[in-house]
């Protein structure tokens, strides 16, 4: 096999990640026949492609490498942590999965970020400098096109999304029908359209944003051409545009890890100030209306669940995947992630779950290579976001961050003479 054949599929899956939802969209419109009441489930099937693409890539790495190495990038600590998470979410959740769909959509849901950080892992060992910097610049021209393309669209024509198959029904999410062209966030009974780019929604978008903020920072922070500094204004303003506080409190919050010490207290008393300068002023940035209240009722209501269920009551019970299952009136949806995986597999793997999860931020914060430490905050930023989402059920949002965060593990620090290795 060449040499570049598994370097370049790595390569096509970066690129189309981030367009996925746009092409899904816009493809079933052309040649599927979906409109704004209907997406056929050929559709959602064909979606798939981008799992098949990651299980072909994960056979060429192992089959076509050695794999010394890769099961340093972890402790015993670690692994074992992991490990136990895995089996007990299969044990817990698995016995009590309704149907073979709950069972197999569940698994997909709440374990996909397991072989996609495998991979990552494989492919930082398998790569050199070069290799290492064309992977980072690749996805950071996908993702800077695709939020660049939403900002213009966002000021100029908010509405382009519906000529290329998107449904008309702001803030309607509905299974079974194409996305909306936008989701609404109501200031005095206006309706101000959150970004969402090519994403499937501004959330989901904001998630993204903090992933190239953190790539920006890996190659342009030290670099001499100051111009280059501007490119953070494409995340930054794409962020504030999706109006996603989860985003924007994961990104605030963790960034502080990057903060100088000496510059914290200032930077936090700042912060402050202009929270509460825009709640006086227009709470409802803040509050979204009565999106807060919805929120917390369900927050509440899953925690309740939990605590009369402690082992969970099966996979494709909660969360997203039971809303596809089941209907919006049976769905149980929490609108937190980690209380996802304790309605569906029990107390015992969220929490180990939650720390594996700090125990992994700290691993890579405490590593000398930038690129790591940048890793640190998206990681921390999203799993502080996904305490208001259900954020790992969306596949792309979980194969780009998980990826370079497996990538982000690796003992290699890319040096000129790293040996290549035939893929």
């Amino acid at each position: 096999m060449k040499k570049s054949f598994g370097f370049f599929l790595l390569l096509v899956l970066l690129t189309l990640l981030p367009w996925h939802a746009f092409l899904k969209t816009w493809l079933s419109s052309l040649f599927l026949g979906s409109n704004a009441d209907f997406l056929p489930t050929i559709s959602n099937v064909l979606s798939l492609w981008k799992e098949i693409l990651l299980a072909v890539l994960i056979i060429v790495f192992l089959v076509f490498n050695k794999t010394k190495g890769f099961w340093q990038q972890f402790t015993r600590g670690h692994w074992v942590w992991l490990g136990a998470y895995v089996i007990t979410l299969l044990l817990f959740a698995g016995i009590q999965a309704p149907n073979a769909i709950a069972l197999i959509l569940g698994i997909r849901t709440d374990l996909l970020f397991v072989p996609v950080l495998f991979l990552g892992i494989l492919v930082a060992n398998r790569i050199d400098k070069k290799q290492f910097t064309n992977i980072l610049w690749v996805s950071i021209i996908s993702l800077s096109i695709a939020v660049g393309i939403g900002i213009l669209a966002w000021f100029v024509s908010p509405d382009i999304g519906v000529n290329f198959g998107y449904s008309p029904y702001q803030s309607s999410f509905v299974e079974n029908k194409p996305l909306p062209v936008y989701h609404c966030l109501f200031i005095d009974e206006q309706c101000i359209p959150r970004l969402q780019a090519t994403f499937s929604g501004p959330n989901q978008a904001g998630s993204l944003m903090i992933l190239l903020l953190g790539l920006l920072a890996t190659v342009i922070s030290n670099s001499q051409f100051y111009i280059l500094h501007f490119t953070f204004l494409i995340p930054l303003i794409g962020l504030a545009l999706t109006f996603s506080r989860s985003a924007i409190i994961g990104a605030i919050v963790s960034s502080f890890m990057l903060v100088p010490r000496k510059i914290f207290l200032i930077a936090l008393s700042g912060i402050v100030i202009l929270t509460t300068g825009i709640f006086v002023l227009k709470s409802d940035l803040i509050t979204h209306g009565l999106s807060s209240s919805e929120h917390w009722e369900k927050t509440i209501a899953g925690i309740t669940r939990v605590i009369e269920k402690p082992l969970g009551t099966g996979f494709g019970t909660a969360g997203p995947v039971s809303r596809r299952l089941f209907g919006p009136e049976k769905a149980l949806i929490s609108e937190n992630w980690y209380l996802q995986i304790a309605e569906e597999g029990g107390i015992v793997p969220s929490l180990v779950f939650i720390a594996w999860l700090g125990m992994l931020i700290y691993r890579l914060f405490k590593k000398t290579e930038r690129f790591a430490r940048t890793m640190a905050f998206v990681l921390l930023a999203t799993s502080l976001q996904a305490f208001f989402l259900h954020l790992w059920e969306d596949s792309v949002v979980t194969m780009l961050i998980w990826f370079f965060v497996g990538l982000a593990l690796s003992r290699q620090k890319y040096l000129p003479n790293h040996q290549d290795h035939q893929l």
